[in-house]
């Protein structure tokens, strides 16, 4: 696999914060490009995904669509068009209150809410940690095995537990299509914040290296 300097074509950074927070925006685009591909495979959308998600939440209540723009996370998104595209699939109603004639309540539909559990199976086939457990002189740890899937590959890991629940988290943070941008030092008040210590000995153990091999982080 190619370095970070050899995909953006950038022979040096100037320290190691730079070079990983270049490496998370990499790495986020690429995650998005892959939750693109994998959505595709059912009609949708990253953002009519998010709509669904939004229903379903509230469902058996109606949602107005102002409520549904305020929840989104890309807040780009036109929530309007997203539910008429939803609706034209059969996926969501969208229908006059009968308390006011200018509020429209929208409903995710019986077929909707089979899609999201379709997807989630899916998703957690994909990415649920197995759990085991390791001995080492005596010590028992508790150990996570991650498997990620593309088209060209499937990689697996395997770290501790508490760590991988962390890792599955931020990554689905910094793949999120929006307006912010994680630095690398705001990835590592996430790590400390979830009472993990030694983000660096971590982020660059040997196990993270593998990934550039795989495509997932380029360092």
């Amino acid at each position: 696999m190619k370095t970070i300097e050899e995909e953006i074509k950038q022979k040096k950074f100037p320290n190691i914060y730079v070079k990983t927070d270049v490496n998370l925006l990499f790495t986020c685009g690429w995650l998005q490009n892959e939750q693109t591909r994998f959505f595709k495979k059912y009609g949708l959308s990253m953002q009519q995904y998010n709509v669904l998600r939004i229903l379903r939440g509230q469902h058996p209540k109606a949602v107005m669509l102002n409520q549904i723009t305020e929840r989104m996370i890309d807040k780009m998104s036109n929530a309007t068009r997203l539910v008429e595209k939803l609706k034209q699939k059969g996926l969501v109603t969208r229908e006059t209150s009968s308390i006011s004639r200018r509020q429209v309540d929208i409903h995710i539909t019986e077929t909707g809410l089979a899609l999201l559990d379709k997807i989630d199976k899916a998703m957690n086939t994909d990415e649920t940690p197995a759990h085991f457990t390791k001995t080492k002189k005596g010590n028992s740890y508790e150990m996570a095995k991650l498997t990620f899937h593309t088209k060209a590959a499937t990689h697996e890991i395997s770290i501790n537990k508490t760590h991988a629940i962390w890792l599955l988290e931020i990554l689905a943070l910094i793949s999120v299509n929006n307006n912010k941008i994680y630095t690398s030092q705001e990835i590592k008040q996430h790590y400390e914040q979830h009472n993990l210590e030694d983000f660096e000995l971590f982020w660059f153990n040997k196990p993270m290296n593998t990934l550039p091999e795989f495509g997932l982080i380029k360092f």
